[in-house]
Formats: structure tokens, sequence, C-alpha cells
């Protein structure tokens, strides 16, 4: 970790130092916001025994796309609620750590790729995709009500003109 600091690298994401050293302790990495003052105590989380060992059987082979396959397999896997609690935070985050540490790599790159594909589709299905209708939000039944509401006032005010102006009822007197 101290030699990525010495080198005027990022310890978490490796981005080269872009401000210079006197800033002082409040001095940020530009690309993640780690604070410089940390970066000498900066370590990640410890990562899980299963994923540190498909992680050793993709590097024993490389190009084999199945041996990724079942790395990325396992970090969706597991992380649930019930692995809450578990080492090294997001199975994910470590996998793209792990390629991130291998640049120019075409096999990573494309791995780097991926988990951003998935990553970016689970940020957009727990949004709901843009232009979707809004069957089942609030804010559609809120609009639901209020036109029903509108309508009823309508209805009601054209009643009781309907009404007074056929004679039926009087509208009382005019003062």
């Amino acid at each position: 970790m101290a030699s990525d600091e010495s080198q005027g690298r990022c310890p978490r994401c490796g981005d080269a130092r872009t401000s210079p050293s006197g800033l002082g302790p409040d001095a940020a990495c530009a690309r993640c916001g780690l604070l410089q003052s940390r970066w000498a105590s900066f370590e990640y989380p410890p990562e899980s025994p299963a994923l540190i060992a498909a992680w050793q059987a993709c590097e024993a082979d490389w190009s084999n796309p199945a041996r990724h396959d079942a790395l990325l397999d396992l970090a969706l896997r597991s992380h649930g609620p019930q692995d809450a609690q578990e080492p090294g935070g997001h199975p994910l985050a470590a996998l793209a750590r792990r390629y991130h540490e291998r640049p120019g790599d075409p096999v990573a790159t494309a791995r780097l790729g991926r988990i951003r594909t998935l990553l970016e589709t689970a940020a957009r299905v727990q949004i709901g995709p843009a232009g979707a209708p809004l069957g089942h939000t609030i804010t559609w039944w809120l609009r639901v009500a209020t036109y029903a509401a509108a309508l009823v006032l309508l209805g009601a005010a054209l009643w009781f003109l309907g009404r007074a102006w056929s004679g039926l009822v009087s509208p009382g007197p005019l003062y």
C-alpha cells in the first residue's frame, strides 16, 4: 500500500496524484475522494476465501471464459441479505478491483465492462426505466385521486347549476 503512495498513486483506485503534496491532510484523490492523509493506512477489507480460491483458479487458466463466468456467478450468488456481514464488502467490488489491477489486459477489460453493465442494469431496475408508465407508483395513484375528486366536484357543480336553471331549486335571494 505504501508503495502506491510513494509512487504518487491512490491506493484505493490507482489514480495518479493530481494535486501537489503540499496541500495538507485535507487534499483528496480527485477520482475516488480518499483523503491523502489516509493513503498510508488504507487497506481493503479482506475477501472471502471462496472468492480468493475462484480468482486463483482464473489466474491458473486465464484464457478460459468458463472460469471467469464461474467467478462472476460466485460473486453474484454469494451476496444477499444473509451475507450482509461477509468480509470484503460486496464480492463484485472485490472482483472488479482484481480485474482493475490488470490494466491493458483484454480479458480483464472485457470482464470489467461486464461487471459495469451488471451494476448499471441493477441500478436501472431499482430506479425504474425512464419513460415507463406510472402504473404502480404512488404518484400515479395521487394523480388518479386528484382527477377523480375534480370530476366529482365538476359534476356536482353542473348538477346544481342545471337544477337551478331548470327552476326546480331556487338559488336563493340575490342581495
